[in-house]
């Protein structure tokens, strides 16, 4: 994998075809005790809209229960109430730009609005 950062792998460069890195490498990242990696993994705008794309919203929901943190644990809970609307839409993409509506302002979506969450999901659905 590309390293992005001194402490990251770039694991959402994987490619779809890749099914076992989109499925077991948050698991892996969090037995290992790489607790940063897991989170700059499972946050990142690639991470969350490519596990959306490959393995689907319930996988997505169980990588944000691996981090204790308010912000995931908000963004776990999105994306299981908004499951029924995450699943294989087309065109590919979709679900990101999906999941990127249904944040609220006052939850996890002031996170994502500092880090450019909102905006990257959307990019990245508009340029897929």
């Amino acid at each position: 994998m590309p390293r992005e950062g001194a402490t990251s792998s770039a694991w959402w460069a994987a490619p779809a075809e890749e099914s076992y890195v989109w499925a077991w490498v948050p698991a892996h990242l969090k037995a290992a005790g790489l607790s940063e990696e897991l989170r700059a993994t499972v946050l990142h705008p690639s991470w969350l809209s490519g596990k959306l794309e490959n393995t689907g919203p319930a996988a997505l929901e169980s990588d944000l229960l691996l981090l204790s943190d308010s912000v995931s644990s908000q963004l776990a809970v999105a994306v299981r109430q908004n499951a029924h609307l995450l699943g294989p839409i087309a065109p590919p993409g979709s679900a990101a730009a999906t999941l990127a509506s249904r944040l609220s302002a006052d939850g996890p979506a002031g996170y994502a609005a500092g880090t450019g969450l909102i905006t990257a999901l959307v990019w990245w659905w508009t340029n897929w």
